[in-house]
């Protein structure tokens, strides 16, 4: 468990159970376990010298922190060695699966709306955080400020975005969509 990390390290199977983040995940709760044991699961397994929790530590510290991980390129994760497709992968769709969710929560909540702006940030930092360019996002919202749907229109620099015609064209088609489904 506790070898130094040129030596081979012990499989997670081999320690105590009360020690091993899958079964303290369906025993205690997440809350039991840290962002470095929660990526663990997701990985599965490490390398012949690095254990999945030691991988996931790594990961954390090389991107800092765990959104900042989950929103990595998956150009910077292939550098990691024991990062292959298959981890990568599974990142990849935790993250969608975290925006998804949100996403899901928003449009069918009722409690919910965008007039507070820290539900239209965290709503933005979830699906847009992991942009690396400028992108020109439209929300279509209800009467009630309620989420219809988001549509990434543009990406590129702001002069790139700003293509007016292109948005008052989407934005009128919606519109009328939406006045015809009264």
């Amino acid at each position: 468990m506790k070898n130094s990390d040129d030596q081979i390290r012990e499989p997670i199977k081999s320690w105590p159970k009360y020690e091993r983040p899958r079964e303290i995940l369906l025993e205690k709760g997440p809350d039991h376990l840290s962002d470095a044991g929660l990526i663990a699961i997701l990985l599965r397994s490490g390398t012949a010298k690095k254990d999945a929790v030691q991988l996931a530590r790594e990961l954390l510290d090389r991107f800092g922190g765990l959104s900042e991980l989950l929103r990595a390129p998956k150009k910077d994760l292939e550098e990691i060695r024991g990062m292959g497709p298959a981890k990568i992968a599974q990142l990849m769709a935790a993250l969608e699966i975290i925006k998804r969710q949100l996403r899901d929560s928003l449009k069918k909540s009722e409690m919910m709306t965008f007039e507070n702006p820290r539900i239209i940030f965290d709503y933005l930092q979830s699906s847009m955080g992991a942009y690396k360019k400028e992108v020109f996002k439209v929300l279509y919202l209800n009467a009630g400020n309620q989420l219809i749907d988001d549509e990434d229109l543009f990406q590129g620099t702001l002069n790139e975005c700003a293509q007016n015609r292109a948005i008052i064209e989407r934005l009128n088609v919606r519109a009328l969509s939406s006045h015809l489904e009264r």
